[in-house]
């Protein structure tokens, strides 16, 4: 291949490659997956990635995966693996890099209804948030059928 011709192949958005990472179970899925971050954290498009996921209705299979990837970082199970497949040790930094980064990458599930600045209101989890056309999260309150944009725990 000639060098101009590299210059033109397609290349996967990052948001892309990291869904398609999350999906699966498989060991060098979760590595790449933390490879991705530790290169990346500041590259990923939140807003992209998170309109990608929630219309796929992937929230709750992602959501598991990060929490997955996350509790083998902190076990030291991650750096195990990272070891055999990388050849290095995986440092205290970055797997607090790629904590931070996975901790941006969930998808909030828990909205305020009406608004916190009603006088009644409730938290409510949903299985299934929606994103508008400008990218914004809402789901809907299964009580009073409101369409509710304020987050529980804002990203």
């Amino acid at each position: 291949m000639k060098p101009e011709e590299l210059e033109q192949a397609p290349v996967i958005p990052l948001e892309d490659l990291l869904i398609l990472k999350l999906m699966t179970l498989r060991e060098l899925d979760t590595i790449d997956t933390i490879a991705l971050l530790l290169e990346n954290p500041e590259q990923i498009n939140i807003a992209s990635y998170r309109r990608k996921v929630v219309t796929a209705d992937l929230t709750q299979h992602i959501n598991a995966r990060i929490e997955a990837i996350a509790q083998l970082l902190k076990s030291g199970q991650a750096s195990e693996v990272w070891k055999r497949y990388m050849g290095t040790d995986l440092s205290s930094r970055e797997i607090g890099t790629a904590l931070t980064a996975l901790k941006k990458l969930v998808i909030p599930t828990e909205f305020i209804c009406p608004t916190s600045n009603s006088p009644q209101k409730h938290v409510f989890k949903t299985d299934a948030p929606r994103i508008d056309n400008l990218g914004n999260l809402y789901a809907f309150c299964p009580i009073h059928t409101y369409t509710c944009y304020e987050l529980a725990v804002p990203s």
